[in-house]
């Protein structure tokens, strides 16, 4: 572990001993405060990611026409073309008002489109796996690593990135037992511990968001002198 991850996970064992313990664990009891913050900050992170995403899924292309022989370069263009407009979709989602409405529910759509195009474009080079390079493939197998690690982009409770995880999780048991090229020679336990560190590691993170959210908000909605709202 690299020290901010070391000063992430101190600082979320050290609030384990706090009364904010358990708002990290779920968003039930959030102020109102806390809540709408929180929701401009994950949507505004949101668009910006969806915005990278969608270009550098489409520029890609010129990798894959490289180093992918035809016609299998040409199908992961149209599946490229297709995520790229769903990160684009997702960036462009209205944003009006925030009330009954859930960090999830705009997480859901950023992490469902790596997650499909991981399960999609693996079933695309196991079809057709001599016409991939080593390079293409390497690109691929590490897609699901790239998700895990964007949970730290986060302020998420770990009920939401435990949510999220599994679906990460569930994506790569699936891929795993229907093309074992997947692992790339490893076992899949091996590979799923892979995950789960990398997975953990992206939740201490966003968990230390949160709470540094938790507190900036109430320090800003309390009277310096008197402590009051």
């Amino acid at each position: 572990l690299n020290a901010p991850s070391i000063a992430s996970v101190k600082i979320v064992m050290d609030s384990l001993t706090r009364p904010e313990a358990r708002l990290l664990l779920t968003a039930g009891g959030h102020s109102l405060a806390v809540s709408r913050e929180r929701f401009g900050f994950v949507r505004a992170r949101v668009q910006q990611v969806s915005v990278v995403f969608s270009v550098l899924t489409i520029l890609w292309i010129a990798m894959d026409a490289i180093t992918i022989s035809w016609p299998l370069w040409g199908q992961l263009a149209v599946l490229r073309a297709a995520a790229s407009l769903a990160f684009l979709a997702t960036a462009m989602r209205p944003t009006k008002g925030w009330l009954g409405k859930t960090v999830f529910a705009q997480l859901a759509p950023l992490f469902a489109v790596p997650v499909v195009f991981f399960l999609l474009s693996n079933l695309m080079l196991s079809d057709s796996h001599r016409q991939a390079s080593l390079a293409a493939s390497t690109a691929y197998h590490y897609l699901r690593f790239i998700v895990a690690a964007g949970l730290s982009l986060f302020p998420l409770t770990v009920l939401e990135s435990a949510v999220i995880a599994g679906a990460i999780f569930g994506a790569m048991a699936v891929a795993a037992l229907l093309w074992p090229a997947v692992v790339d020679g490893q076992s899949l336990m091996m590979t799923l511990w892979r995950l789960v560190v990398i997975a953990g590691i992206g939740v201490l993170a966003s968990s230390s968001q949160l709470l540094f959210l938790m507190q900036l908000t109430d320090q800003s909605t309390r009277d310096g002198l008197t402590g009051l709202l």
